[in-house]
C-alpha cells in the first residue's frame, strides 16, 4: 500500500509539473565597418541547408550520432545568419556591390551548425560556397570548416562559441570570394 501511494504521489507531482519554456539563442555579431564601395559586383542567392538546421541546436557526440536539444531554439534558421554575416563580411566590409544577377553568383550552402561534444567540446561551422563568372564558369569552390572551443557547459557558451566559429568561417570565405572576385 505505501508503494502504491509514493507511486501516486509521483504521478500527482508529475502532472502538477510542466515543462521548461524553450529558451531561444542569437550568436553574437558585430557590424563590420564599412568600406568604400568597389567596382566588382555580385549576386548572393539565400544560404541553402538541410532540413535538420532548423529552429533547434543541434548537437554532435559522434561522426555517427547526433540529436537535438529539446527547449535551446535559435531565433531563426542558422542559414539566415550565415546570410547576414557574409552580407556583412562581403557588401559592407569589402565593398562589394550587390546585384540580384548578373556577372558573379554566390551560391552557400551550410553544412554545419553545431556544438560537438566528443572528442572536444567545441563549436562547429562548415560552409560551401560555388562563385560563378556570367557564363557559369567556376571561379572558386570549396568548403570551410572553423571549430571553437566551448568554455564551459551552460547554453550561452556553447552560442558564443558558435558565433566565433560563424566569424571565423565567413572571414575565410569572405578573403576568398573577394580575391577570386578580383581575378576573376
Amino acid at each position: 500500500m505505501r508503494v502504491l501511494l509514493c507511486l501516486l504521489g509521483a504521478l500527482a507531482l508529475s502532472a502538477c509539473s510542466s515543462p521548461a519554456p524553450p529558451r531561444f539563442f542569437r550568436p553574437p555579431h558585430e557590424v563590420p565597418t564599412a568600406a568604400p564601395l568597389t567596382s566588382r559586383t555580385l549576386a548572393l542567392g539565400p544560404t541553402t541547408s538541410g532540413q535538420h538546421l532548423g529552429d533547434r541546436i543541434m548537437w554532435r557526440r559522434s561522426d555517427v550520432e547526433v540529436g537535438f536539444y529539446d527547449q535551446e531554439r535559435w531565433t531563426q534558421p542558422p542559414a539566415r545568419f550565415v546570410d547576414q554575416a557574409l552580407s556583412d563580411a562581403l557588401f559592407v566590409a569589402r565593398g562589394l556591390r550587390r546585384v540580384e544577377r548578373g556577372g558573379l553568383a554566390l551560391s552557400v550552402s551550410l553544412e554545419a551548425f553545431e556544438e560537438v561534444l566528443l572528442p572536444k567540446h567545441e563549436a562547429r561551422v562548415e560552409l560551401r560556397v560555388l562563385l560563378v563568372d556570367g557564363e557559369g564558369a567556376a571561379l572558386l569552390e570549396r568548403s570551410v570548416l572553423a571549430t571553437r572551443p566551448v568554455a564551459s557547459e551552460d547554453a550561452e557558451a556553447m552560442v558564443r562559441a558558435l558565433g566565433l566559429a560563424l566569424d571565423a568561417a565567413i572571414e575565410e570565405l569572405a578573403d576568398a570570394i573577394q580575391a577570386a572576385a578580383i581575378r576573376g
